[in-house]
């Protein structure tokens, strides 16, 4: 039994939606590929020292939804503040088309799952257990526990390929009143200058 189906978790959907956004973002072909990439992100959160507990209201029509360059995620957990190049999965709206090259495989998944109890004693074995069913050639490059503003959290980076593509992911989980799952799915090797302003920009809304 796989490492007792890691104690539990919400692992299954948030593995599953990984290999989803994986596999899934780079099926549609993009429009206006001469427009130029825009760097310039709006300040979700604005405070220096980020409190991403902060809750916000927000309308349900906003949820899964790109306004202002700010992204909702689907069920209105949180919001960050996204590139003008990147736009929502036409086949799901947890996954963000990162650019506007035809074809780009670069992609963003955002899931958002039920609080974890065992968070905290996630070590790195645990997701390579998991994950090298799912991809070939998987090397961890970076596992830490930290802490994303107030709450508990993990980084992690790794190569591995699937379908013939190599790829990087950086995957960022947080343990709040849900478990938060934000995962940068790198083919093209020029997403990563973004991944930290995209973060800093997090904004917990329930």
């Amino acid at each position: 039994m796989m490492i007792k189906k890691i104690r539990r978790i919400n692992f299954a959907v948030l593995t599953a939606t990984i290999f989803i956004g994986i596999t899934g973002c780079g099926n549609d072909k993009l429009e206006n590929k001469e427009m130029e990439s825009s760097k310039t992100l709006k300040t979700v959160n604005k405070k220096s020292e980020k409190d991403i507990v902060d809750k916000k209201e927000l309308p349900e029509e906003s949820y899964g939804t790109i306004n202002d360059n700010i992204y909702t995620a689907t069920g209105g957990a949180l919001q960050m503040s996204v590139p003008d190049t990147w736009r929502v999965s036409d086949e799901d709206a947890t996954i963000l088309i990162a650019g506007k090259e035809e074809d780009t495989k670069d992609c963003v998944t955002i899931h958002v799952a039920e609080k974890d109890s065992n968070f905290h004693s996630y070590q790195q074995k645990d997701f390579e257990n998991v994950y090298n069913q799912m991809f070939d050639n998987l090397e961890f490059e970076e596992f830490k526990q930290t802490k994303f503003g107030n709450l508990e959290a993990i980084y992690m980076k790794y190569s591995c390929s699937k379908d013939s593509t190599d790829l990087i992911e950086h995957q960022y989980m947080f343990n709040g009143d849900y478990t938060y799952l934000i995962s940068f799915t790198d083919v093209s090797g020029k997403l990563e200058k973004e991944i930290q302003m995209c973060m800093d920009s997090v904004v917990i809304c329930k």
